[in-house]
């Protein structure tokens, strides 16, 4: 356990004689695929995080790169109505570079999300990714929307989902997006605006057993657009991919592998014409 996390539950244990006592009588611990889990008298802790390392060789030159990212998450359910929550992250790229000054090369500011969580969506305010990222596939590099947000609202209904985000501060960036999922197909629109340039997406993807793809194509209001096709392929423990992507006159392609070990991490293998043969390990704990 971290010493942040140890801390917050000796202050909400020892200021809450109450939640004290249910503490030491009902407290659970579980770790699940999404982290450690704390369940402390009706409030849940949850501590998660991921590292990865990957190298990559292209044009004759090597190089490579590191990340390593945690979240701390709060949440309590009231009148079994509304889930009140909190998750404070923080990540650190190229971390086992060395910075004359001491720590990673690079550490990112700890983001803070607050949300709220009912039958009629869930609103959340903080570090927040846009609604496109939360429900559009967008293949390939190219015209993409890339929008940042302080306000994201998602709600889900039987085959239906809606999205909307927007930036607070900032360009006012907006982004709205939908899916609805007609099985076996899945399509997906969005539009919004980035820099003060409009943009617009639609994505149609399927699967069939162990079979996928999902298909894209994104313009802007600036008259440029790019498209792709991504496939993929479960065999077991290994995901197996193949890409396609046009953007500006180029085209581009990728094969791409990646094996779970039995101890946890995943290895992944990949080549493309744009990023050249590349490797790397992933962990989440």
């Amino acid at each position: 356990m971290s010493n942040r996390a140890a801390l917050f539950i000796a202050i909400v244990t020892c200021t809450n004689p109450a939640i004290a006592q249910e503490f030491d009588d009902e407290s659970e611990i579980e770790l699940n695929d999404h982290g450690l889990s704390w369940n402390i008298g009706g409030t849940t802790v949850e501590v998660s995080g991921n590292a990865s390392l990957s190298f990559s060789y292209a044009n004759g030159e090597t190089t490579n790169s590191s990340e390593l990212a945690a979240t701390l998450g709060i949440s309590r359910e009231f009148a079994n109505t509304v889930m009140l929550g909190a998750e404070f992250g923080a990540s650190s790229e190229s971390f086992l570079k060395h910075n004359p000054e001491g720590g990673a090369e690079s550490s990112k500011p700890i983001d803070i999300v607050v949300y709220a969580e009912t039958q009629f969506g869930t609103l959340s305010y903080g570090g927040v990714g846009n609604s496109l990222d939360e429900l559009v596939s967008n293949v390939g590099d190219g015209a993409d929307l890339d929008a940042s947000a302080d306000i994201l609202y998602v709600v889900n209904f039987d085959r239906f989902s809606f999205a909307a985000s927007y930036e607070v501060n900032g360009m006012n960036d907006y982004v709205i997006a939908a899916t609805y999922d007609a099985d076996p197909l899945t399509i997906g629109v969005g539009y919004g605006a980035a820099d003060d340039v409009g943009y617009y997406t639609i994505s149609a993807g399927t699967g069939v057993r162990d079979l996928s793809i999902v298909t894209s194509y994104t313009g802007n209001e600036n008259g440029k657009s790019s498209y792709g096709a991504e496939l993929g392929y479960s065999i077991s423990e290994i995901d197996l991919g193949a890409n396609y992507s046009f953007y500006e006159e180029k085209h581009s392609y990728g094969l791409s592998a990646a094996y779970q070990l039995d101890i946890g991490p995943v290895f992944q293998v990949g080549w493309s014409t744009s990023d050249g043969i590349g490797a790397g390990l992933s962990f989440e704990f």
